[in-house]
Order: C-alpha cells, then structure tokens, then sequence
C-alpha cells in the first residue's frame, strides 16, 4: 500500500496564526463521545496588516483543515472527531472555517528510519503492517507532526480538486 503526508503547499502564503489559537489548540483537541458543535466554534482575529491565502490544510504550528477536507476524511473514519475553530480576517472582511483533528497516533517507524543528530527526520520509512487498516494517522516516534493518508484517501482528495493541500509519498517497508 502507498502513503503520503497530507501537508499545505509550500507555494502558498498563509497569514501568521494568531498566538491565543496555538495555546488553545489542547482545549480544541476532543475525544470521540464528545461532538462538538459549529456554535461551539473558537473565533480567532488574523492581523489586519496581513495578506496570505487560506488554504485547506494549515500545518504551521498546529495542523488544521478546512470542511471539504474534513469531510472527505470523515467517509474513511467516521469515528473521527474534529472541533471548529474560525478565522476573522478583519482586513479582507472575511472569516475562514477550519477544525482541529483529534487523528489517532501510531508509532509505525520501520527500521530504516534515519533521523539527524537533533532528532529531526532524515528519512523517513513506514513499517506498513503497523498501518495497513488504517486510513490516516499520525506518525509517531518523530519530532515533526506528519500526518499521513493511505492511497485512497489521497485520490478521494486530489478528485475533489481542493486547493492548497500537497501530498508526499512516504517510503514504506512490509517486515
């Protein structure tokens, strides 16, 4: 089986998350019986001197994502709880709907993994029979915050032609 990180393009620019969300992001985080709803949503101010994109994954210090995606990832878990957060952007007029994922971790390094002296990835490779029935996860073991899609969610989502998300083949291995 073929995985990938579900990551931001690069190529966009997102506004400077606002530093309150970052701090929130562990109250944002919920457990599977409890479903919060849209009115339970945490507004955020985006700085007015800003100019960027919003695109439908952010990875800057948290990782969110915006309804299409949610709800593409939300067909291969339906167990998957999700907790709304909102982006006022005074300066455009705009407000932006993204969701804080409570994705499962697994620690499914394979032994060919090879970090860099400070921890951080240099290679990374996926032991597969640690995550072949499971959709999307994050990887654990790593410094990083990866999360990863199997192949049928990556093409559920390149279908949908959803802007700004990037899609990384991951090396795998099956021992």
């Amino acid at each position: 089986m073929e995985y990938f990180i579900l990551t931001q393009d690069r190529r966009i620019n997102v506004p400077k998350l606002p530093a309150e969300l970052i701090k929130a992001v562990p109250k944002l985080i919920v457990s599977t019986s409890k479903v919060r709803n849209l009115t339970d949503a945490m507004a955020f101010p985006i700085q007015n001197n800003q100019d960027g994109e919003y695109p439908a994954v952010i990875n800057q210090e948290v990782y969110l994502v915006n309804t299409q995606v949610k709800d593409v990832l939300g067909q291969y878990d339906w167990k998957l709880a999700s907790s709304p957060t909102m982006f006022n952007d005074m300066h455009k007029g705009q407000q932006h709907l993204y969701w804080v994922l409570d994705i499962k971790t697994v620690d499914c390094l394979a032994d060919e993994t090879i970090f860099n002296p400070n921890r951080t990835l240099r290679k990374l490779v996926l032991n597969e029979r640690k995550v072949i029935h499971i959709p999307m996860f994050k990887i654990g073991g790593i410094l990083e915050e990866y999360v990863a899609v199997r192949l049928d969610v990556a093409e559920s989502l390149l279908r949908r032609d959803i802007y700004g998300i990037e899609l990384k083949p991951i090396l795998t291995n099956n021992t």
